[in-house]
């Protein structure tokens, strides 16, 4: 793809993305209703703020950490107390951020940076099947929108008992905004229409 169109296709496309992105998670309602309420949310940030000393992703049960010369009845003994913790439950999967929210300045700044370079290989690809007729070029990239939930998503929900209601918003988030993307990559890729000029 020649640079300067390369260039426009990755600020619209990223540009798409952010503004799509905004609307999905501030205006509609398919996150915020996919989010649970703790019952007491006080009492769970102290215990958090208790047990958690820096920031990061956390597991609960803890996979146990058997000490180097442990026998193996001694192993069997600690891998089976841990499957029965996990099979009674609680089970946890977070991310904890001590301390609170980075800036939104630098957040949005993540973002924006994010959806360009995602632009930037959206449009690589197209062009690497520009010989596609604009409808197939657009399955194209909703395909790739399967693979990422297909890879990542959906193993969220099956693993780590990521809600359905919350991968059913991230499978929407992702099918809708490269759909949007998709579209304003083709419509730049498609050659404008030639006028035939009348004989004199």
């Amino acid at each position: 793809m020649p640079a300067k169109k390369l260039f426009l296709a990755t600020l619209l496309a990223g540009l798409v993305l952010f503004v799509w992105g905004a609307i999905s998670h501030a205006l509609l309602p398919f996150y915020n209703t996919s989010f649970k309420k703790f019952t007491n949310e006080e009492q769970v940030a102290q215990v958090v703020s208790a047990n958690v000393l820096k920031s990061g992703t956390y597991f609960l049960p803890y996979e146990p950490q058997v000490p180097d010369g442990a026998t193996d009845e001694q192993k069997k003994a600690s891998m089976d107390a841990f499957m029965d913790r996990m099979t009674k439950g609680p089970f946890v999967f977070a991310s904890i951020r001590v301390g609170g929210m980075w800036s939104f300045g630098g957040l949005y700044s993540v973002q924006i940076v994010t959806n360009l370079l995602t632009g930037l290989l959206l449009a690589s690809l197209l062009w690497s099947v520009r010989h596609l007729s604009f409808r197939n070029r657009i399955w194209f990239v909703e395909g790739i929108a399967l693979l990422v939930i297909l890879t990542r998503v959906v193993p969220n929900w099956n693993w780590y008992a990521f809600g359905a209601d919350y991968t059913l918003a991230e499978s929407l988030d992702v099918v809708v905004g490269y759909l949007l993307a998709g579209l304003v990559i083709s419509k730049l890729m498609t050659p404008k229409a030639t006028v035939p000029t009348s004989a004199t």
